[in-house]
C-alpha cells in the first residue's frame, strides 16, 4: 500500500459516518498476519487479555448501538482470536445500523476500535457484523473484482473499480491476492480512493502483500 494506506490514525474519531476517516482497514488483516507469525512470548500480551477486550468491547458496541432507534434491544454476541474480535448484533431492526454500502457500520467498527484499542497493550483489530452483511458484501466484492480481472486479462488494459471505504478495498486485494498475472494497487485520495486492477509485469508486488 502506499503511504496515503498507511496514514496516522491518532485523531479523533468520526462524529458520523460521513466522517468516516480513510483509516487503515485495509492492510490490517496483512499486518495481523504477520504479526501472528513473527510474535514471541513476549509479544502476545497477558493472559486473558483477549477475553477482556471482547468483553469490553461487547459492552461498548451494546452502549453506541442504544443511540439508534430500533425497534427492539438487540443482541450482542462477541468471540475473539488470537487477532480479532468478531462483534454480531442481532436484532429487529439491526438493518439500520449498516447504512448506505455499509458507511454507518464500517463508522461503527472504527469507533469501537478506536475506544477497546486506545490504551490495551497488544491491540486488536475489530470486525462489527450485522445480517451477514459482511459475508454478503465479501461475496459481490470478490465476483466484481474477479470479473474485473477477467477483462484486464482479455484486453491487456488496467481497470478502475469505483470508490470503496478501506474496508471494502482491502477485501478487493483480498480476492485477488496471489493470482499470477494481476496485481492490485489504491488510488486516488480518500473519500474518493479506489482499486486499479493491472497486469503483472515481471515481479511487481501489488497492494495486497503490503504492510
Amino acid at each position: 500500500m502506499d503511504e496515503n494506506d498507511q496514514r496516522d490514525d491518532r485523531g479523533q474519531g468520526p462524529k458520523d459516518a460521513g466522517q468516516l476517516p480513510d483509516h487503515d482497514e485495509e492492510t490490517a488483516e496483512f499486518s495481523g498476519e504477520r504479526r501472528a507469525a513473527g510474535a514471541g512470548a513476549e509479544d502476545a500480551g497477558p493472559p486473558g487479555a483477549g477475553a477482556e477486550l471482547t468483553e469490553q468491547a461487547q459492552r461498548l458496541c451494546a452502549e453506541l448501538v442504544g443511540f439508534f432507534p430500533l425497534q427492539q434491544a438487540p443482541q450482542i454476541h462477541a468471540r475473539h482470536d488470537a487477532e480479532t474480535i468478531f462483534l454480531t448484533i442481532e436484532g429487529d431492526g439491526s438493518g439500520l445500523l449498516i447504512g448506505k454500502k455499509g458507511q454507518t457500520l464500517d463508522a461503527l467498527q472504527y469507533l469501537l476500535s478506536r475506544m477497546v484499542n486506545r490504551r490495551a497493550p497488544s491491540p486488536m483489530r475489530i470486525e462489527l457484523d450485522t445480517e451477514n452483511y459482511r459475508n454478503r458484501r465479501r461475496g459481490q466484492l470478490t465476483t466484481l473484482a474477479r470479473k474485473a480481472a477477467d477483462e484486464v486479462r482479455a484486453t491487456g488494459q488496467p481497470a478502475a473499480l469505483e470508490p470503496m471505504s478501506p474496508t471494502e478495498r482491502r477485501l478487493v486485494h483480498l480476492a485477488l491476492r496471489g493470482m499470477p498475472d494481476v496485481v492490485t494497487e489504491s488510488e486516488g485520495l480518500p473519500p474518493d480512493r479506489y482499486v486499479v486492477i493491472r497486469p503483472r509485469t515481471g515481479d511487481a508486488p501489488d497492494d495486497s502483500a503490503e504492510e
